[in-house]
This record gives structure tokens, sequence and C-alpha cells, in this order.
């Protein structure tokens, strides 16, 4: 889970959410923090496909090692 208010703006994140929508089915997805809501953050994640914008909560989110 990451901290609301250490969350900025181009982070790198992996979301833990379930990844139905995508095709390749991975559960821990890197992706980069594209807004921040009061209790929502836009993540933009990478497919072969192109790319996806999604909102999700804190708790979905993980910090990337890189």
């Amino acid at each position: 889970m990451v901290d609301m208010g250490k969350i900025r703006i181009g982070d790198r994140v992996i979301w833990l959410g379930s990844a139905k929508s995508l095709s390749y089915g991975n559960r821990r997805v890197p992706a980069q923090v594209v807004k921040i809501k009061e209790e929502r953050i836009q993540i933009k994640i990478q497919t072969p496909a192109g790319e996806i914008l999604k909102y999700v909560s804190a708790n979905s989110l993980d910090y990337s090692q890189s």
C-alpha cells in the first residue's frame, strides 16, 4: 500500500489489483501515477496493445523497486 501523502505524479508503482482487463493476466502490473485525487489515483498501464488509464485506490498500489 502506498502512502497518499508521499505519492507524486510520475512515480512508478505496482498495481496489485485484478487484471481482468489486461490480456496477459499479470496481477503485479507496473504502472505510472498520472493524477492524484482525494481518495483515488489515476495510473497509466503500458500493455502490448497500448496504454490503459485507470483510477484505483492507494490500497491496491505498492512501491516499484526501480
